[in-house]
């Protein structure tokens, strides 16, 4: 009986002023193991961050009959158990790491085997968020155009791009229901040109300073003005955390996605930075965890077995 295991990296994406563009794989996981089930039945698990039975509308799921059907066959009964340890609806791109992850082990149950980069092609059309598939998919800084979003007819380009030191960050995820919706409902439909043009050369030194490990660098280009200044009265405490985190050494603080999960950036002191934004969030009446991970490079990794 084949069985795979296949592991996804959570996607810190939308850094800084790096919207839709610029993505850090942390080491906060998703898992999906996938077998031939033995007989007609078959097992659906979820466990983790959500435990219970595995809906049929699952991101993995929905990626797993997709490729099977790109691959023109019929889906086999299958067991799968998903575990998750990306808390999910938080801004780290649980649906695009489950889609990516049900891709793969769909794959391995073929055959013939898909190649990599097809199947890399359905992650970013099933994923509505490009930038989270690619970081999720090939680990390290992910930079990814925004182009196939606009509607123009642009091709959808996007690179990795080593980074030239090992790289550690805090993450700081509020407990706040519903909070997507809100989100997205601040985005404005448009932005001023001035607003634009700066936010577009400090992506460029967000990324440099990303790859080189400068922190001084990130200290200042790290700055969102299009899109925090819009989110940040939803989050309870937002100022009194980053002011925080920035008292204890960290050169930025920046929202992941479209938050409320908040993703500081610094050289030293992870874990007094860690308890510092607990407890402001605290202060502020919200319930907070914090990570202290470091910067996956790998992507997607699979363990396959017969």
């Amino acid at each position: 009986m084949r069985k795979v295991k296949v592991t996804v990296p959570a996607a810190f994406t939308g850094i800084g002023p790096g919207i839709e563009s610029l993505g850090l794989a942390l080491g906060l996981h998703n898992t999906v193991e996938m077998s031939l089930a033995a007989g007609d039945a078959e097992t659906r698990r979820l466990t983790g961050e959500l435990d219970g039975p595995l809906p049929a509308d699952h991101p993995a799921l929905r990626a797993a009959r997709e490729l099977f059907k790109a691959a023109e066959q019929d889906m086999p009964t299958a067991d799968v158990v998903c575990h998750a340890d990306i808390p999910p609806g938080c801004g780290l791109g649980d649906e695009a790491v489950w889609t990516v992850a049900g891709l793969f082990a769909a794959n391995n149950l073929l055959e013939t085997p898909m190649r990599r980069e097809r199947i890399a092609a359905l992650a970013l059309d099933l994923c509505a968020r490009p930038a989270e598939a690619v970081t999720a998919l090939f680990g390290g800084l992910a930079i990814t155009s925004a182009a196939a979003q606009s509607g123009d007819g642009a091709p959808l380009t996007y690179r990795r791009v080593e980074l030239t030191r090992a790289l550690e960050v805090v993450l700081a995820v509020p407990s706040l229901p519903h909070f997507s919706e809100k989100a997205r409902k601040a985005h404005p439909e448009r932005i001023a040109w001035h607003e634009a043009l700066a936010s577009a050369g400090r992506v460029a030194l967000v990324a440099e300073g990303l790859r080189t490990g400068d922190f001084a660098l990130l200290k200042d280009a790290l700055r969102d003005t299009l899109r925090e200044p819009r989110v940040r009265p939803l989050i309870p405490g937002f100022a009194a955390v980053v002011e925080a985190a920035r008292g204890q050494g960290a050169a930025g603080v920046s929202l992941s996605g479209d938050g409320p999960a908040l993703v500081c950036l610094a050289r030293h002191n992870q874990d007094k930075i860690a308890r510092a934004m607990v407890e402001a969030f605290q202060a502020a009446g919200v319930a907070a965890r914090a990570w202290i991970l470091h910067v996956d490079t790998q992507g997607v990794a699979i363990n396959a077995q017969r």
